[in-house]
């Protein structure tokens, strides 16, 4: 008796598939397909008994596979589960929700069953735009920074306009106030403003790329080419 254990399909079934059952007849054709039908749903099911499988024997007995060979043989797995969902015009996240389900009800405490997660894509979309939110909503500083360089700019705007006018076509009066106001009051608030500016750049882009470039220099030059 042979110590190769059986696979889901025979050799035979894997040749005539291979070549479009061509080297068989109409009658035997149907039939075998039939075969091929019920092996491949009868395996699908034993996937159920395979979910809590545990970790050192699943492990263990792709030791033969290198990664290659692992890589190819899970790709095919995933394009065969997909045409299933897609021919049965079953939706994606009615899947990815009983998978999750699947893995919280698991009665053995394997690792690889509670490190899986299965997000929807409305799941991932909200998680994207919360982390952005987060990431580029603006802080106190960002928005004190923001308000000084609005109302800076109000209150240099009307003096700096006065720069082209010749000397003495406005009101001294006015011509002073108007200066006095852009120099003591709004050119503060744009220094204070840009300042902000620089601190945060300096805080969020500069250092943070100092210490990308002294643990991998090449890596952080090449990065930053590929973005030039």
């Amino acid at each position: 008796m042979s110590d190769k254990p059986a696979a889901l399909l025979t050799k035979t079934q894997r040749n005539r598939m291979e070549n479009g059952f061509q080297s068989v007849d109409g009658a035997k054709r149907r039939r075998d397909q039939q075969r091929i039908r019920r092996r491949v749903a009868a395996g699908v099911d034993d996937f159920a008994h395979l979910v809590e499988y545990p970790d050192d024997q699943l492990e263990a007995a792709f030791d033969s596979y290198d990664d290659e060979h692992l890589v190819r043989a899970l790709a095919d797995m995933r394009v065969m589960s997909e045409r299933v969902r897609l021919l049965h015009s079953i939706e994606r996240d009615t899947v990815l929700r009983r998978a999750r389900t699947r893995t919280q009800t698991a009665e053995r405490g394997e690792r690889t069953v509670s490190d899986l997660e299965f997000r929807t894509d409305e799941e991932v979309r909200s998680a994207v735009r919360a982390e952005l939110e987060s990431e580029y909503a603006p802080d106190d500083w960002k928005r004190r920074s923001e308000l000084a360089l609005k109302i800076g700019s109000l209150l240099a705007l009307p003096g700096v306009s006065l720069i082209p006018i010749p000397y003495g076509a406005v009101p001294l009066a006015i011509d002073g106030a108007l200066v006095f106001v852009a120099l003591f009051f709004g050119g503060p608030l744009l220094a204070f403003g840009l300042g902000i500016l620089l601190l945060r750049s300096i805080r969020d882009d500069f250092l943070p790329g100092l210490r990308a470039f002294g643990d991998d220099p090449v890596g952080t030059v090449r990065r930053m080419w590929n973005e030039f």
